[in-house]
């Protein structure tokens, strides 16, 4: 991609946001619940804060479900929460006050001279501030969050302990509290719920829960907090929670009633405006705005609802993690449902727990009725099993209409298998018209000439370089990187070696503005870092070396192949003629195979290969135009050559010679002797007649089927933005070489695979298994191509169960299907 020193342009775009935080909670902690609430208030003082994400690990391993959401999300920070025995003072108090008492006796025994005030001031630093649980990540666990994820981290610190009830907001996040004042908001609303802790957690997962400094640090910055009346009744907030948003034309109703309740001097329940919009929660998303990724078009209807079912802690982090990626995801704790189910049969419904149930069936049924079409609620939950989530259907049925409109509620009510299709679009946080700031670059052997500039946050009155912080992300038009955690210094070069820099799922990533500040403005203090081509071959060899490998090296049948695509111009082009079966075999005319046949025309072998005419050539493509076309294109680009066959008077050897090897007279190779070109010397022909001989490095790159990983290449590059491969390729060590057909970076994704002509061996999907297994970060793909009709189902099953991420092609999905046949599709394991 360099180009060998000549300028290369690319087009580069550049946007703000902020960074992507997933934070771990450990599975055994007995207050899970509070520590969410408490990480919420974290979250709500945090700009971006609303989009970080909860993920729950016993600290050894992460369930592959919230892999997938880690991966989707394309996590910048890996954060812990760190428990202290503070938290037990909310969750607990009556333990917390037995702690700090027998803390407090232990003390005054051992320092009898130590005042009141000493001990009380030594708990609350000290005590309070212990670990509440022994909990701690692996050293395993963190270099696989290291490797799968690619985040910022620095020295050996993958996972951080960052954040706890004090409610700190670390570098480099911004303090949400220290830019408010530079935008137009005046005003947050607070809503106000305590009780049921699953009431708080559907509440405050939404509005956002401020920590216990926010109030007071905004009313210092001139924005006034107002607190919803706790007499607004909880049903509203759960159902605003889910709509999200407000009935105006009922808050101008409410506002008359407000105007009559003044004048009777009582206070008003409701705020005067649509408040969801000036929520802790929103205000923490301050100028930020949504925008959709797609990896692939989802077959979801817009519509469609994702409704978690579940009392545990991971049904509560899917539903948190999973709403923060698509809007449409709600959350319904399971004892609610038996408590409705309790009270559809006693037709008793003063239960909290039953109201609520039934406001969040209600809601979500609006939700899909929302448009021109009805759409499908998708119950989901990581600990009820099918037969329970049918139980639960039922439930929400009857909530929804218990009349004759039953059946309707019932059949909008699917049960969901897995999460796969919800994350296909999802929800990218970038500032507010900040998303496309495009530059062209000149690269000279890879390397950018100029500096990138670095887009500033626009929608602030005044960006404080030590205050307010940011994740540049970069896309470069055809160059997609992987997200390997040893990647990010080698393409982003900051001159700074301790600069955080990453390649995410999205983008190259570098933290702004810069993370000294030594006086000036944001200008002056602003990263403008140069960036690296890095190759695609170096990517690969470092993949491999990282994974314990010795070397990886271009193998004969990779070199055959990287010469002939050469030749032919490009990957698109000789992939393109090789797919037509016409094509395919007008080189195979030039091997030496009893099976071969001219079909009108003339083939002649001398010493074991093949010479083809022009007529052989015009009857295997099936037009003399398209013979024409083939002879001159391929003759210009060293593909074809013109020559005749000559026989030697002396030694009567036969040989094919080219133009250029020949005048009035020839040397023989076998004896060397030199002679003039007879008529007795044109092997049997009554005038010189034009053979055309293939080049030799295409010659053996068709002995050695090189069509099978080129076709599957060319399939994998197709409606790709960036696709990045190398040729077949030996992986070495020690003495050992095991060879990898297929390398390939599609859209930043890592494929490898095997690609043989006929039907592949076991032996060979295990290869590719254990190869797979070793490298530190999985492929994202591995891909069995053949040439064969069709797999056997044992070989599918066996790839199916010793394979992870794997896929096959056959032939039919490699070549061009005439029009009368259906077409290709990729068949999937």
């Amino acid at each position: 991609m360099s180009n060998k020193g000549s300028p290369v342009y690319y087009s580069i775009n550049a946007s703000v946001r902020t960074p992507k935080v997933a934070i771990l909670v450990f599975t055994e902690d007995p207050y899970w619940k509070d520590t969410i609430l408490r990480i919420t208030e974290w979250c709500t003082g945090v700009w971006g804060g609303a989009y970080n994400i909860v993920i729950p690990t016993n600290g050894k391993s992460i369930d592959e479900k919230f892999w997938k959401i880690l991966e989707k999300y394309g996590t910048d920070y890996i954060f812990a929460y760190r428990t202290s025995i503070a938290d037990i003072k909310k969750s607990n108090p009556k333990k917390y006050e037995e702690i700090v008492k027998r803390e407090s006796d232990r003390l005054t025994k051992q320092f009898p001279d130590m005042g009141q005030a000493q001990i009380d001031e030594f708990i609350e630093r000290e005590v309070e501030m212990s670990p509440r649980l022994p909990s701690e990540v692996s050293e395993e666990l963190s270099q696989e969050l290291k490797h799968r994820l690619s985040p910022f981290y620095f020295e050996d610190h993958i996972v951080q302990e960052k954040v706890s009830n004090k409610a700190y907001v670390p570098f480099p996040l911004t303090d949400i509290t220290k830019i408010i004042n530079h935008t137009d908001v005046v005003r947050v609303v607070v809503p106000e719920y305590s009780g049921n802790k699953d009431i708080e957690l559907l509440i405050y997962s939404v509005f956002g829960k401020p920590p216990d400094a926010y109030e007071e640090t905004l009313k210092k910055n001139g924005i006034q907090i107002e607190h919803m009346s706790p007499e607004i009744p909880v049903e509203e907030l759960v159902d605003i929670s889910i709509t999200r948003k407000v009935d105006l034309a009922d808050y101008r109703f409410r506002e008359e009633l407000r105007k009559e309740l003044r004048s009777k001097g009582k206070k008003p329940k409701y705020p005067s405006e649509d408040f969801f919009g000036i929520s802790p929660s929103a205000t923490s998303m301050l100028k930020l705005g949504y925008y959709t990724l797609r990896d692939d078009r989802s077959d979801l209807d817009d519509e469609t609802v994702l409704l978690i079912v579940g009392d545990t802690i991971e049904d509560f982090c899917l539903y948190l993690s999973v709403s923060k990626l698509n809007k449409n995801v709600h959350w319904i704790p399971v004892k609610f449902l038996i408590e409705a189910n309790a009270a559809i049969t006693k037709k008793k419904f003063d239960k909290t727990e039953v109201s609520i149930a039934s406001t969040i069936a209600h809601a979500v049924y609006g939700k899909i009725r929302y448009g021109t079409s009805q759409g499908k609620i998708h119950l989901y939950s990581n600990s009820c099993d099918r037969t329970q989530l049918d139980a639960y259907k039922d439930i929400l049925a009857h909530l929804i209409d218990d009349s004759s409109r039953h059946q309707i509620a019932v059949d909008s009510i699917l049960i969901c298998e897995n999460l796969d299709e919800h994350l296909k679009e999802i929800l990218h946080v970038i500032e507010e018209n900040n998303y496309v700031n495009q530059h062209t670059e000149t690269f000279v052997e890879g390397k950018s000439v100029g500096t990138i500039p670095t887009p500033k946050p626009k929608n602030f009155k005044f960006v404080h370089p030590a205050e307010h912080r940011w994740i540049t992300e970069l896309t470069i038009d055809g160059y997609t990187p992987p997200p390997l955690a040893l990647l990010g210094e080698s393409i982003i070069i900051t001159g700074v070696q301790t600069h955080p820099t990453r390649i995410s799922r999205y983008g190259l990533c570098y933290v702004s503005p810069s993370i000294g500040y030594f006086g000036g403005d944001i200008d002056t203090n602003t990263l403008r870092p140069k960036l690296q081509i890095v190759e695609p071959f170096n990517i690969f060899k470092e993949y491999i070396k990282e994974a314990g490998y010795d070397d990886l090296v271009i193998s004969d049948k990779g070199g055959y192949s990287s010469i002939s695509t050469e030749k032919f111009g490009s990957l698109d082009t000789i992939g393109a003629f090789l797919a037509e079966e016409k094509n395919r075999n007008l080189l195979d005319k030039f091997r030496n195979s009893p099976s071969n046949t001219s079909e009108g025309g003339e083939i002649i072998e001398l010493n074991g290969r093949n010479y083809i005419d022009f007529t052989a050539i015009e009857k295997t493509l099936g037009t003399r135009r398209e013979a024409i076309e083939i002879v001159d294109d391929f003759f210009v680009k060293g593909i074809f050559y013109r020559g005749v066959p000559l026989q030697c008077n002396d030694c009567r050897n036969s040989e094919w010679y080219a133009l250029d090897e020949m005048e009035a007279s020839f040397i023989c190779k076998r004896c060397g002797s030199k002679q003039l070109i007879k008529h007795r010397n044109l092997h049997g022909a009554k005038e010189p007649q034009w053979f055309y001989k293939l080049d030799e490095v295409v010659y053996q790159g068709v002995v050695s089927n090189m069509h099978v990983p080129l076709l599957t290449l060319y399939r994998l590059k197709k409606n790709s933005k960036s696709f990045l491969y190398i040729p077949e390729s030996d992986v070495i060590k020690g003495d050992d070489k095991i060879e990898l057909d297929v390398c390939c970076i599609v859209d930043g994704r890592i494929i490898i695979g095997e690609a043989k002509k006929d039907a592949i061996r076991q032996r060979d999907i295990t290869k590719y298994s254990d190869i797979a297994k070793t490298l530190k970060r999985y492929p994202d793909e591995v891909i069995f191509s053949t040439f064969a009709e069709d797999w056997s189902e044992p070989v599918k099953a066996y790839i199916q169960q010793n394979v992870k991420n794997s896929s096959i092609l056959v032939r039919k999905d490699l070549v061009v299907v005439p029009p009368t046949q259906p077409s290709a599709a990729d068949t999937a394991v």
